[in-house]
């Protein structure tokens, strides 16, 4: 007996991962401010899709920037098509802009990643040979190098998400989770702040799907400020955690 997803590291004969090589991918990412580092972040993606069979996007919601974020963007699209920008009116501290963009997304899996880039974009050529239709692929971070308020905040947020709800996954908030895009059908998402990785994931626990999980190296920002880095998120996270607890449960055991 196991509590909440199953964490797998290998295709199993039951569940072949064969589809990846016919997987069209949709690049989610929200953007705040982020003029140092959203060019790059489109031009490492592409540069990678370039790499993968098939038609793909990158999709970025520019969440209210009041920097050139939206301008950079928009020179960006006019180069290439597969470039969607999605402008928001007013700044939703990163949920509303997801919700955006898996709204938006229009391929068979949808890969969630910063704009600050947290990861190189080659990992999504190691992520698609573990993803299926009945699975949620996400990256863990190997090496954190960060401070260490916001790596014991990060331990014990995972620790309290698992013990709350029984979540099995080593990085909950880590943004790098590649997801069938079908998972989003449906799905009311009533996170407006950080919760909204843990939100998504015991919602696809609910559904079915599997998480398969992958250690990546992780690289810290180095440019422009972060504004999830902070204690300030903490009360709404607890207060949105609670208010899924009461809505929700824990997840129901597995066998």
């Amino acid at each position: 007996m196991s509590d909440g997803l199953s964490n797998t590291s290998s295709p199993s004969p039951a569940n072949p991962r064969n589809e990846s090589a016919h997987t069209s991918v949709s690049v989610v990412m929200p953007a705040y401010n982020e003029e140092e580092n959203i060019e790059r972040a489109v031009r490492a993606s592409f540069d990678v899709l370039d790499e993968i069979p098939g038609e793909h996007e990158v999709v970025v919601v520019n969440d209210a920037s009041t920097d050139s974020t939206l301008q950079i963007l928009q020179r960006l699209s006019e180069e290439d098509s597969r470039l969607r920008v999605i402008s928001l009116e007013q700044n939703t501290r990163m949920a509303g802009a997801l919700k955006r963009g898996f709204r938006e997304a229009s391929k068979d899996a949808v890969l969630y990643v910063d704009s600050d880039c947290p990861v190189d974009m080659n990992e999504l050529k190691r992520a698609l040979p573990l993803f299926n239709s009945k699975d949620v692929v996400i990256g863990y971070r190997l090496k954190r190098r960060e401070g260490f308020k916001r790596f014991l905040f990060t331990r014990v947020y995972n620790a309290f998400i698992r013990i709350l709800f029984g979540l099995r996954v080593r990085d909950v908030n880590f943004a790098f989770k590649l997801f069938p895009r079908k998972v989003f059908d449906g799905m009311d998402i009533q996170a407006r702040g950080s919760f909204i990785d843990a939100e998504i994931l015991l919602e696809a626990a609910r559904r079915g799907y599997q998480v398969t999980e992958f250690g990546v190296d992780y690289h810290p920002r180095t440019k422009g400020l972060s504004t999830m880095a902070t204690f300030d998120i903490i009360p709404r996270i607890l207060s949105e955690a609670w208010a899924y607890y009461r809505r929700q449960g824990r997840l129901p055991r597995q066998l």
